[in-house]
């Protein structure tokens, strides 16, 4: 991880901290990241800063792009099979890619073990794609609806339980103090 990222995470996760553990108690946490180097490295920074262990799961990877991986953007086009013209939920924009729907299950399977937890208070530290399927899976959003969510560089997805016991989306691509 470079630098940069290191210390925005560092600085954000610090404002965080103090924000959250004056006004709901930062006792009980759940911190959950994919298993890929980059968001372990980001969890373990954040861990540290809250006094917590994150957990590592390979169901909140990033989207498989299959042979596209480690490829230019440019170069993906060029292998890139056609857009259907409708129902996107189940294309494979290049050969041995995994499709949204199969992206949504495995992030939901990821989902199903965070809320299994009793944490209060649930940080989930990931990636763009992956990020957007466990939200739709969240928020029990329909497959076919196309949702998008932009998830900046060094943000943080909080989860909560409410003083009704209903499990809630506090903040989504949280980067600031407020």
């Amino acid at each position: 991880m470079d630098r940069h990222a290191a210390y925005r995470i560092r600085k954000r996760s610090g404002f965080r901290h103090r924000r959250l553990s004056s006004s709901a108690g930062f006792s009980n946490i759940g911190l959950y990241c994919s298993d890929l180097q980059r968001t372990m490295e980001s969890a373990d920074i954040i861990g540290s800063i809250l006094g917590c262990t994150p957990v590592p799961l390979a169901e909140l990877r990033e989207l498989n792009n299959g042979d596209a991986a480690q490829l230019t953007r440019l170069e993906a086009a060029r292998i890139q099979n056609p857009e259907p013209k409708s129902e996107m939920s189940d294309w494979r924009p290049y050969a041995n890619t995994e499709t949204w729907r199969e992206m949504i299950q495995r992030t939901s399977s990821a989902l199903m073990k965070i809320l299994s937890c009793d944490a209060k208070t649930t940080i989930v530290v990931g990636h763009g794609n992956s990020g957007q399927a466990l939200i739709q899976a969240r928020l029990e959003l329909p497959l076919e609806l196309e949702v998008s969510f932009q998830f900046d560089v060094a943000s943080v997805t909080e989860l909560r339980v409410n003083q009704w016991g209903e499990r809630e989306i506090v903040r989504l691509n949280s980067i600031h103090d407020s």
